[in-house]
């Protein structure tokens, strides 16, 4: 059976080669702050965050998607340079796991693309990017997967995502979604930490944004509930 490489790490100290920066779309959805200093795993499998933007309606136009990741050579290999990732945005459509619908229908795929070696680095899709904008809806999972990391037993490289909480606009859940072998699980982290991965995603511009604003915060505070499953 395939064993899952996916656990924890504790970081001390991270040097930032690429940190986040100012959007150009409005962000409604930002967990870029209230650095864990941990980070998870992604071998061998592929990890989901089910988030919750900061709109009024029930979609939104996303035109800009941030996501933090790492990628580091295992003991005394080298990058071989083929390294990637791919990101995923889902439905919550999908069969029933733990009594809630898992991630199901695709409403979006990257596709396959090279990732540098780094301690910390984000990567950001933008309107430049093909198939942006992406009408998603208010509440979604994205997910993340690598390759090119050699294979278990014998991986050559780690990759995974930096772990943030809580989020400054949206909301998230304290669990993640992780599939393999074709199959979801709902799981959650040990040691108190939160499965909430760094990212960012912004919206299209609308003339009417300060309008939205206010309605968007009328809307947290009238439907404002503690994010928990039970």
């Amino acid at each position: 059976m395939k064993r899952i490489f996916q656990q924890i790490i504790i970081v001390a100290a991270v040097v930032v080669a690429g940190g986040w920066s100012a959007a150009a779309s409005i962000l409604v959805y930002d967990n870029s702050t209230g650095d864990q200093f941990a980070r998870m795993i992604g071998n061998g499998a592929e990890l989901g965050d089910q988030i919750i933007l900061d709109v009024p309606a029930p979609t939104a136009e996303v035109d800009y998607f941030r996501f933090q990741y790492f990628l580091e050579p295992i003991n005394l290999y080298t990058l071989s340079g083929s390294e990637q990732a791919r990101i995923h945005f889902y439905q919550m459509d999908g069969a029933p796991v733990s009594g809630y619908a898992s991630p199901g229908t695709t409403l979006w795929d990257s596709g396959w693309f090279n990732i540098l070696g780094t301690t910390r680095n984000t990567y950001t899709f933008d309107n430049t990017t093909a198939g942006f904008p992406v009408t998603l809806p208010k509440e979604f999972t994205w997910s993340v997967e690598f390759q090119g990391l050699g294979s278990d037993p014998n991986w050559t490289a780690r990759a995974g995502v930096d772990l943030y909480t809580p989020p400054t606009t949206g909301q998230n859940y304290p669990d993640y979604w992780m599939k393999q072998g074709g199959n979801w699980s709902l799981l959650t982290l040990g040691f108190g930490y939160t499965a909430n991965f760094g990212a960012q995603v912004g919206v299209v511009p609308e003339p009417a944004a300060l309008a939205w604003g206010l309605v968007s915060g009328l809307a947290a505070v009238l439907t404002a509930r503690r994010l928990k499953r039970s």
